[in-house]
């Protein structure tokens, strides 16, 4: 029997048939597909969704910072965020931002200048507030957004599918580091963006030769949709 009522599987059902007309997004990687022929074979409980640092400096097209291919990436990322929440099922948002009294770990070593909480370019892109909950975005200040732990929202979560910027730095931390909490990582690639394409695919091979399952948007809304009952194996 389906956790899902009828009406939000109907929801979830016409996303996926809305993002089956979209065209191919440009963050997809050359030879990425035998990555993606690793199927979820472990019945899956409870999945969750972070989206991390989806904020205009990276993603918005006037920042001098903006990521490759960072309007499909944001479309995808709208995309998952919508399908999960009318599914009822956990989503938390993360926000890159730097105060002096936080350490930085070795951030300040690679980017020196911080991204300060009152610059603009800080604020998360538009669209995505009606999607968050009180207190979220959860604030940031290193790689692995969840260094100091998991936070309450995603309690119970077995499985996080991970989407956001940048692939190759904190991505691939947060990815990286869900191993500690025993929970299993899904990158969605194309709703994921580097500053370059190569940066971006050399992180997704990385991930999928055995850290993290690796997904399309597509892929990730049809398991979804299908109750996410053992294998994702169509």
């Amino acid at each position: 029997m389906s956790i899902f009522s009828t009406n939000s599987k109907d929801q979830a059902k016409g996303a996926v048939d809305y993002h089956d007309d979209r065209p191919e997004g440009s963050q997809f990687c050359e030879h990425e597909g035998h990555l993606r022929g690793r199927h979820i074979e472990f019945a899956v409980r409870r999945p969750g969704l972070a989206i991390i640092d989806a904020q205009r400096i990276f993603l918005d097209p006037i920042s001098p910072a903006r990521l490759h291919g960072s309007d499909h990436v944001m479309a995808n990322i709208l995309l998952l965020a919508a399908t999960f929440r009318a599914l009822d099922l956990p989503v938390v948002f993360t926000r890159h931002i730097e105060r002096p009294d936080r350490p930085r770990g070795t951030i300040p070593e690679f980017f020196p200048r911080p991204l300060a909480p009152d610059d603009p370019l800080s604020e998360m892109m538009p669209g995505l507030s009606g999607h968050m909950k009180d207190g979220q975005p959860l604030e940031k200040c290193r790689h692995d957004a969840f260094c100091d732990g998991i936070p309450d929202v995603l309690a119970g979560v077995d499985v996080l599918f991970v989407a956001g910027v940048q692939t190759n730095l904190c991505i691939l931390s947060t990815a990286l580091g869900l191993a500690r909490h025993r929970i299993v990582p899904v990158v969605v690639s194309d709703a994921c963006a580097a500053r370059e394409r190569a940066d971006h695919c050399a992180a997704i091979r990385c991930l999928g030769s055995g850290h993290a399952f690796i997904r399309t948007t597509d892929e990730t809304l049809r398991f979804l949709i299908s109750g996410f009952k053992g294998s994702d194996e169509a």
